[in-house]
C-alpha cells in the first residue's frame, strides 16, 4: 500500500503541513510496511507541461533521454 503526501504551502509551519504530517504519521503507524511518498511542491519545482508529457503514453523502452529526464521528476516510486 502507498500513501502520497503532497505539501504545497510555502510556510513551513502551516496548518495544512501539520495536518498532512499528522495524517501521514498515523497512517505509518497503521501501515508499517506501506510506502510513504512525500512531495513538497514549494521546494521541488515541477517542469511546465511540454510535448515531452506525451511520453507518458509511450513504451518506456522507447523513451528518449530527454523524455526520461522529464518524466523522472514526477515519479512516485
Amino acid at each position: 500500500m502507498k500513501l502520497l503526501q503532497i505539501d504545497s504551502s510555502a510556510r513551513a509551519g502551516s496548518v495544512t503541513r501539520r495536518l498532512t504530517a499528522k495524517f501521514a504519521g498515523e497512517w505509518r503507524t497503521n501501515h508499517p510496511t506501506g510506502d510513504l511518498i512525500q512531495r513538497d511542491l514549494s521546494t521541488t519545482p515541477l517542469p511546465h507541461i511540454t510535448d515531452d508529457w506525451n511520453a507518458t503514453h509511450i513504451d518506456p523502452s522507447k523513451l528518449s533521454p530527454a523524455q526520461r529526464s522529464y518524466l523522472h521528476i514526477g515519479r512516485l516510486d
